[in-house]
């Protein structure tokens, strides 16, 4: 699903944003912190851009901003940047989609910053706040995982080989068009928009398996 919207007042900003109809809530029990540790991972190259975060270095040259954010039940992408970037950035942006690379030597650098944020995070009244109430919530309920994860999940319970499998497994499963919603919005007509969303878009793969 698409949400085309043209704007002709103020900056040229352009923004998008792309949801992923999955997040903590699927993590498999033995890898908590899965759907965080592959919101990182889906950074780490394409296919078609294969450098290591060529889509953050694009968004920061051109002066513009992005982020991700993992959920219960959604991943959200998301950045903003100038309008004249904006071919250029949903090029990168889609391809992260399309065909992404999730090498296996970029595993533990990332398992690593997933762990830098659990250590920056975990003293925090919000993330204190969620676990406290994750821990209080039924065994056999979801919302008892870890949803952040870190080394103890994404290392010492499970070995590399089969974080990697489970890895991919889980992007397979659940990165598929049909549980993916995408919004832009620039000052361009919506023709030229949708355009650039077909162009950009259409190739993301589609497994049509339930949610």
């Amino acid at each position: 699903d698409s949400l085309i919207t043209s704007e002709h007042e103020g900056e040229k900003l352009a923004a998008a944003a792309l949801c992923v109809g999955v997040g903590s809530f699927s993590d498999p029990r033995h890898v908590q912190g899965l759907a965080h540790f592959l919101e990182h991972m889906i950074f780490m190259g394409s296919k078609k851009y294969p450098r290591e975060n060529e889509y953050d270095s694009f968004i920061s040259k051109c002066g513009g901003f992005d982020n991700a954010v993992t959920d219960l039940e959604e991943t959200t992408f998301y950045f903003e940047i100038d309008e004249a970037h904006l071919d250029g950035a949903l090029d990168r942006f889609a391809s992260l989609f399309t065909e992404p690379l999730m090498l296996r030597d970029s595993v533990c650098r990332e398992r690593d910053a997933v762990e830098s944020e659990f250590q920056t995070n975990k003293n925090r009244f919000t993330p204190a706040r969620e676990q406290l109430i994750a821990s209080l919530g039924n065994d056999h309920h979801p919302i008892s995982l870890f949803s952040w994860g870190n080394l103890k999940t994404l290392k010492n319970n499970i070995s590399d080989d089969e974080l990697y499998k489970e890895l991919h497994k889980f992007q397979r499963q659940h990165y598929s068009a049909h549980r993916m919603h995408f919004a832009v919005q620039a000052r361009m007509s919506l023709d030229e928009l949708e355009s650039l969303t077909v162009k950009h878009f259409s190739s993301i793969p589609s497994n049509q398996l339930p949610a």
